[in-house]
């Protein structure tokens, strides 16, 4: 089950480039909605599970960075940042920008980190 998820992931995130998707999500698990409102939540599980899969969506895309999957010139996000960190940025810019919460969770997670992290990484990332 796990691989064909893998297998699934990557062939979007082969057709992808800088930005994630253009297009409304159908089917997905979950929309960038969703996770926005867990990311904003009052409630401690619910904002854990945000940040759970706002890891799991980074781990994924870095994994198709470094698989040339996704252009290496168009993402890239510091070794420093830690999760409160990414959280803050994607909920800065779903919140600024309500039509990029209409793409699937991992699209608008990926959106985030290269809108805030344009560009290559620096030799020392």
């Amino acid at each position: 089950m796990k691989i064909l998820f893998l297998a699934a992931v990557s062939l979007a995130l082969c057709a992808m480039p800088a930005t994630a998707q253009d297009t409304r999500a159908p089917g997905v698990f979950k929309t960038g909605e969703q996770l926005y409102q867990s990311c904003i939540s009052d409630v401690a599980s619910d904002v854990k599970a945000c940040d759970w899969f706002l890891m799991g969506a980074h781990d994924m895309a870095a994994m198709a960075r470094d698989l040339g999957w996704i252009d290496r010139d168009n993402f890239c996000m510091p070794r420093d940042v830690d999760i409160v960190r990414l959280r803050t940025l994607a909920v800065e810019l779903w919140r600024d920008n309500e039509e990029s919460r209409r793409y699937s969770a991992v699209s608008a997670t990926l959106n985030a980190i290269t809108a805030a992290y344009p560009g290559a990484c620096k030799t020392d990332q």
